[in-house]
C-alpha cells in the first residue's frame, strides 16, 4: 500500500515539476521545489537496497545543479507553500527513515543496528528532519537558535556512529575496517564544520568546502567496500553451493565403500530405455569373515571388494545394496560378463591374504519402470540363490525378460 501511495505521489510530483518549472512566482517556486523533494522521497521508497540509497542522492544533486539552490528544504513563505511542505514532509521523512540511516543496516549484519541503536538512529534522523523543517519555515526568526538545533542533530549523528562501530567490532564484522576508513574523513570534517557552525573555531574556505572533499573520499572508499563485500558474498555463495553438492553426494553414497547406496542406484537405474544387464553379487561366507577378522577387518574386506568391482566393471552403475550384497548394472549390449568379475575377484589381494569369493546372479531385460526393476531383481536374486546352492564362487543366469511391444 505504501509503495502504491508513493508511486501516486511520484507521478503527481513529476507533473508538478513540469507544470510549474517555468513559473516565476514564490508559490510556483515552492511547488516546484517541493515536488522535486517529493520525487526524491518517492525514489527512495520505491527503490530498494543500494539503489534506494544512491538514486535519491542523484536526484538531489541534479536539482541543486539545475536550480542553483544551496538548501535542501525550501524556505516556505506562502500558505500554499505550507500545504506543499506538509504534503512532502511525510513521504520524505519515510524515505529518510527507511534508507539513509539504513546504510549501516545494509552494510553490517542486523545485530549491529538492532535494539536501542537502531531506534536511536531513527530518532536522530527524525529530529534532523524536524530541525530542517523549522529552519525552512521560520528563518530568519531566531536563526541562531534554529541553526544551533540543526547543528546539534548532526552532532548526535556523529556520536551514534561510535556504538555502531563498537557493536560491529563485537560481532567481528569483516567490513568494519572498510566502514571506518570510508567514514573517517566525513565524520572528522563534519565535526569540524559543526564546531565552526557553533563558532567554536574560525570559519575558512577549506572548512566550507570540506564536505565535497570528504564525501568524494567516502564515495571512493565505499565503492571499494561494496565491491569487497560483494566479493565475500560471492565466495560465501560458492562455498554454500559446494557444501550442498557434498551433502547431496554423501546422501547418495555408501559411507563405507564409496559406492552408490540403494536409493541413489534405483533413482539412476529405473527409466533406462535400452535393455539392461543386472548382476547381484554377494560375498561368500561373510559372517565367517567377520568372526575371523572382526568387524573392522570385515569393513576393510568390503572396501577392497568394492574397489575390485569398480575395476572389473568400469563405466557400470555399481551400488552396495545392503550388507555384503552389491549390484552391477550396465547396457546389455556392453555388459561385463559375470565370469570376468569372478576372475577379477579371485586374483585380487584381500586383507590379511584372506581368500574371498563371491556368487553372482545375473538377468537381462527392460528397466523402464519400477515394475520392470522388481521383476528383474526377483529373477537375479533367484539366480544368486541358485549360485549359492550350487557351491558358491560361481555365477548363474536367469531367463531374460522379454521387451514389451510398444
Amino acid at each position: 500500500m505504501l509503495r502504491r501511495i508513493m508511486l501516486a505521489v511520484f507521478v503527481a510530483a513529476v507533473a508538478a515539476v513540469v507544470l510549474t518549472g517555468c513559473g516565476a512566482s514564490d508559490v510556483s517556486t515552492s511547488v516546484n521545489q517541493g515536488a522535486t523533494l517529493t520525487v526524491n522521497a518517492a525514489l527512495g521508497v520505491l527503490a530498494k537496497g543500494l539503489i534506494g540509497l544512491v538514486l535519491p542522492g542523484l536526484v538531489l544533486v541534479v536539482w541543486l545543479v539545475t536550480s542553483g539552490q544551496a538548501r535542501l528544504i525550501l524556505r516556505l513563505i506562502s500558505p500554499l507553500g505550507l500545504v506543499v511542505f506538509a504534503l512532502i514532509a511525510a513521504p520524505w521523512f519515510i524515505a529518510v527513515q527507511q534508507h539513509y540511516p539504513g546504510f549501516a543496516r545494509y552494510f553490517f549484519v542486523p545485530a549491529v543496528t538492532a535494539g536501542w541503536v537502531g531506534k536511536t538512529v531513527n530518532a536522530i534522523i527524525a529530529a534532523s528532519v524536524v530541525a530542517t523543517a523549522f529552519v525552512a519555515l521560520f528563518a530568519p526568526w531566531h536563526i541562531q537558535l534554529l541553526d544551533a538545533a540543526f547543528s546539534l542533530t548532526f552532532a548526535a549523528i556523529i556520536v551514534v556512529v561510535f556504538p555502531i562501530i563498537r557493536r560491529a567490532r563485537a560481532e567481528r564484522s569483516p567490513y568494519l575496517w572498510l566502514f571506518a576508513v570510508a567514514w573517517a574523513a566525513p565524520i572528522l570534517f563534519a565535526a569540524l564544520r559543526l564546531l565552526g557552525n557553533l563558532a567554536l573555531i574560525p570559519w575558512s574556505f577549506w572548512l566550507d568546502n570540506s564536505t565535497i572533499l570528504s564525501m568524494g573520499f567516502e564515495a571512493v572508499i565505499s565503492t571499494l567496500a561494496i565491491a569487497y563485500r560483494i566479493r565475500l558474498l560471492s565466495l560465501e555463495r560458492d562455498e554454500a553451493i559446494e557444501r550442498e553438492i557434498i551433502a547431496a553426494r554423501l546422501a547418495d553414497t555408501d559411507p563405507l565403500t564409496g559406492l552408490l547406496n540403494r536409493r541413489a542406484f534405483l533413482r539412476q537405474a529405473i527409466g533406462r530405455e535400452t535393455n539392461q544387464a543386472l548382476m547381484l553379487t554377494d560375498i561368500d561366507h561373510f559372517k565367517r569373515i567377520n568372526e575371523t577378522l572382526g568387524h573392522d577387518g570385515g569393513d576393510e574386506v568390503l572396501r577392497v571388494f568394492a574397489r575390485v568391482l569398480r575395476q572389473a566393471a568400469p563405466g557400470a552403475l555399481i551400488a552396495r545394496m545392503g550388507g555384503e550384497e552389491f549390484a552391477i548394472l550396465c547396457p546389455a549390449d556392453r555388459a561385463v560378463t559375470p565370469d570376468a568379475v569372478l576372475a577379477k575377484l579371485r586374483s585380487a589381494r584381500m586383507p590379511f591374504d584372506l581368500t574371498v569369493t563371491a556368487s553372482i546372479g545375473a538377468c537381462t531385460g527392460p528397466l523402464a519402470t519400477e515394475a520392470d526393476w522388481k521383476a528383474m531383481y526377483r529373477r537375479a536374486d533367484r539366480a544368486l540363490f541358485d549360485a549359492k546352492q550350487g557351491g558358491r564362487d560361481r555365477a548363474r543366469f536367469a531367463p531374460p525378460i522379454a521387451v514389451r511391444a510398444a
